[in-house]
């Protein structure tokens, strides 16, 4: 490098001599960055996430217009529970490559998860543009429609899911989910019994008909869902706490209790399993306790802003 500048010193007007610096200096910055991709990919196989979003961050800055590094950043940054982080990281790299199906498809989800759902329809719809016979594209886009209350057209891209993927229970349990929503039970009912006729073993089937059953207030129906889908993922933090809240409502105190802690060993940030928990103990006249579990739920708001 040194002797090219000397040589641009000498003669300040020779295009070739511009030309091979800049492309020295681009060599060098792609070398670079791919230095920081490497350990970064190492780092994260290691799941070592920090480190690994640190090394692509430097890769950002060596590199910034490279579409694959915002998109690494992006996962790390799910991964780390780092929505926002994320879906600016996902964003950059759609704005370089829009392309990419699976950049559009994080997009898509992360911006659900933020309740930005207007970006989550048209990272949806783009993704379905570009892999049009991909029936996971359809459901998500479907349960997007459903939030802005535009059934009719949720239904056509359920039922375009339908068309692609026969036989995939997920069509039917998220058809089944917008049944539910809508209070249409018998449709959800049947959808849901459908995909498990399908795919006997499917845990967001029992989930789905746990759901439902509970508002139709057949609570022991309902705690027989969720105690298979249970069963059949035991490391589901959720199911262990709508088992709670169903026992709870069959005035099954101490099980309901039981149910929360076993939820709460699984993920001890959920507030709401807390505060349910202190109206059980409330309940019990257990007063100490039920305070106890109230200010676990403050704790536990402050730790994760914007749960529910």
């Amino acid at each position: 490098m040194d002797a090219y500048q000397q040589a641009l010193q000498v003669d300040p007007s020779n295009a070739s001599i511009s030309l091979s610096i800049e492309n020295t200096l681009l060599s060098f910055k792609q070398e670079t960055a791919s230095i920081y991709i490497n350990i970064g990919g190492l780092l994260s196989r290691l799941q070592r996430y920090e480190e690994a979003l640190d090394a692509y961050q430097y890769a950002r800055m060596v590199d910034s217009d490279n579409a694959s590094i915002h998109a690494n950043i992006g996962k790390l940054a799910r991964i780390l529970q780092r929505p926002e982080e994320a879906l600016a990281a996902y964003e950059r790299a759609s704005q370089l490559d829009p392309t990419n199906v699976t950049v559009q498809r994080n997009r898509g989800d992360l911006a659900r998860l933020l309740k930005k759902n207007t970006l989550a329809l048209e990272a949806y719809q783009l993704a379905s543009q570009l892999e049009p016979d991909n029936a996971a594209i359809y459901i998500d886009m479907a349960e997007t429609l459903s939030l802005f209350s535009r059934h009719e057209e949720a239904f056509e891209a359920y039922e375009h899911a339908r068309q692609l993927a026969p036989d995939d229970a997920s069509v039917y349990i998220s058809r089944g989910d917008i049944f539910c929503r809508l209070q249409r039970f018998e449709e959800a009912l049947d959808t849901y019994q459908y995909a498990l006729w399908l795919e006997p073993r499917n845990v967001f089937a029992y989930k789905g008909l746990g759901n439902l059953f509970s508002k139709l207030t057949r609570y022991e129906n309902a705690l027989a869902c969720y105690q298979q889908a249970h069963l059949l993922d035991p490391e589901d933090a959720f199911v262990p706490a709508e088992i709670g809240d169903i026992l709870s409502k069959l005035h099954r105190e101490e099980e309901a209790l039981e149910a929360y802690q076993q939820a709460l060993q699984l993920n001890p940030q959920q507030a709401s399993v807390y505060i349910n928990m202190g109206h059980v103990l409330g309940k019990l006249h257990r007063e100490e306790e039920a305070l106890e579990a109230y200010q676990q739920a403050l704790h536990s708001y402050k730790e994760t802003p914007g749960q529910k």
